[in-house]
């Protein structure tokens, strides 16, 4: 998948093609599901835009990632009764989770590294904000 490229050509430290590819990735996940891409491409979008010294971008990108993981984990609940956890939905649960704390992970790492303290307090609000709107 287009994914999977930008993370190979990420790996051999071209930057600008990964980037290319993400977002073409986005664009079309737009275009076929009529939804947003994953946060798992928002995940690789904050990775990429971080190493480009895009930190704005990478910061942006984590926002929407913790979105995303959230939405997941809220529908994922739906779907599926606590009780009823068992085998593959418990694994399928057990990487959702995982995704959102890598997601914070890199919230809190560009922001507390790259960006200003009114920056990293706005971030603090908006995943509140979230956390109260679920």
């Amino acid at each position: 998948t287009l994914k999977n490229l930008s993370c190979v050509f990420r790996r051999q430290g071209k930057l600008n093609k990964a980037l290319e590819y993400l977002i073409n990735a986005k664009e079309i996940a737009v275009r076929l599901n009529k939804n947003e891409p994953s946060a798992i491409t928002y995940l690789n979008l904050c990775a990429v835009y971080s190493q480009l010294g895009e930190h704005q971008k990478a910061f942006d990108c984590a926002k929407n990632a913790i979105i995303y993981c959230q939405e997941d984990l809220i529908d994922f609940k739906s779907l599926n009764k606590v009780e009823q956890l068992t085998g593959v939905n418990f694994a399928k649960l057990k990487e959702k989770v995982t995704f959102l704390a890598i997601a914070y992970y890199n919230l809190a790492a560009v922001s507390y590294t790259h960006l200003t303290l009114p920056t990293i307090y706005s971030v603090q609000i908006s995943v509140v904000a979230v956390l109260l709107k679920k």
